[in-house]
């Protein structure tokens, strides 16, 4: 999918905030980049147990000074 701006006869600088073209090309993009997320979402339920997981095994390593602790700056 290419940006409407390409070879563009009124393409000046800031002009992505008036071009109705480019505003409807990000709406579409966005659109497409939401349903990518949602499939990623679908297609991985066991990602957040994974994750949670190893938040959880780096926890015990930082206890028995393996890992250094994270500072709360």
């Amino acid at each position: 999918m290419d940006a409407p701006c390409k070879d563009c006869p009124d393409r000046v600088v800031g002009c992505h905030a008036t071009c109705e073209r480019y505003i409807a090309f990000d709406e579409q993009r966005k659109a497409i980049r939401a349903e990518k997320l949602m499939a990623q979402i679908i297609r991985s339920p066991g990602r957040s147990f994974a994750v949670a997981m190893r938040d959880k095994e780096q926890r015990g390593k930082r206890g028995r000074g393996i890992l250094p602790w994270k500072r709360d700056d």
